[in-house]
């Protein structure tokens, strides 16, 4: 048995999850990310209780390490690092946009076939900045996690040659100047 305690609060959708052998246990979320610091512990504890498992069964702690809220990090990274180190077990960190990109290719991959096909997820920075990075179908990185101000043109090359999935809070902003 290999349970995992997943951990992410780098976005707005604060997340705490169990998985096994990569399958989905339980999951919890909190909407508001002002509280991810109030709600993380108890929420942890609860869906240990929920879920039957003790903290001894868990053999590492996967935890999302940014880009994101530096706030929402913070809460995320000290909560593993601090049960990692409890327990002796391992600290897995995750790209949040890599993830953001792998849930899309998983919920609709099957949708999104063709050659050339780009995943860029965006994380709302504020103003006109996001955080992105583009993938393509096989998880490689094409262009490189960065921050950046959105302009109309900033994509143009790569929709010139390519079909792009944009997604995430970030994409909202990107919708708006985007005339492709």
């Amino acid at each position: 048995m290999s349970i995992l305690l997943n951990i992410d609060t780098a976005v707005d959708l604060g997340s705490i999850a169990l998985t096994e052998n990569g399958q989905l246990l339980h999951l919890r979320l909190n909407e508001n990310s002002r509280e991810h610091a109030s709600w993380i512990h108890d929420n942890i504890a609860e869906m240990l209780r929920d879920a039957k498992i003790s903290m001894k069964e868990i053999v590492a702690v996967a935890v999302s390490n940014g880009p994101g809220s530096y706030t929402g990090l913070r809460i995320g990274l000290s909560t593993a690092k601090g049960l990692g180190y409890a327990l002796k077990i391992p600290l897995i960190t995750l790209s949040t946009l890599e993830i953001m990109a792998n849930a899309v290719l998983n919920k609709a991959g099957k949708y999104l076939s063709g050659p050339g096909t780009l995943l860029c997820p965006m994380i709302d920075a504020r103003r006109m900045e996001v955080y992105t990075a583009v993938y393509n179908m096989q998880m490689q990185e094409v262009k490189n996690a960065t921050a950046l101000i959105l302009e109309e043109r900033s994509y143009g090359e790569l929709l010139d040659q390519h079909r792009i999935v944009f997604s995430g809070n970030g994409s909202i902003k990107w919708k708006k100047l985007c005339s492709h």
